[in-house]
């Protein structure tokens, strides 16, 4: 049974239906396979996808768009790990720094899974 979107009115299957005929579309007109369903999305064009379709990202691109993202968190941590001005510093400042990269990844991933 398919679930209804409360928004549309539309069921989970005609989102998928029409995600799948937008594939064989594009396919159609060139004809290149993906190697996987996430790339599925890669192939068709945003505006060509269901309003409300979720994109799911392998664990290969999440963690890409997290080192990007957080990429200037890690290099304060990092800097800081390698070049603290007093030990006691190292500790403190270091370790916060280490949160708020953590912090940085776990937001970014928590917002693609929404």
């Amino acid at each position: 049974m398919a679930e209804t979107d409360k928004e549309s009115g539309s069921t989970t299957d005609e989102f998928l239906r029409a995600y799948i005929d937008a594939a064989k579309r594009k396919l159609e007109t060139s004809p290149v396979g993906p190697s996987s369903a996430a790339d599925l999305s890669v192939i068709i064009k945003d505006e060509e996808t269901p309003k409300n379709w979720r994109r799911y990202y392998s664990n290969h691109e999440v963690q890409e768009i997290v080192n990007q993202e957080c990429a200037e968190c890690e290099y304060s941590w990092r800097m800081c790990k390698a070049n603290p001005p007093t030990f006691g510093q190292r500790i403190s400042q270091c370790s916060e720094l280490r949160k708020v990269y953590t912090q940085c990844k776990e937001r970014v991933r928590a917002e693609m899974r929404k």
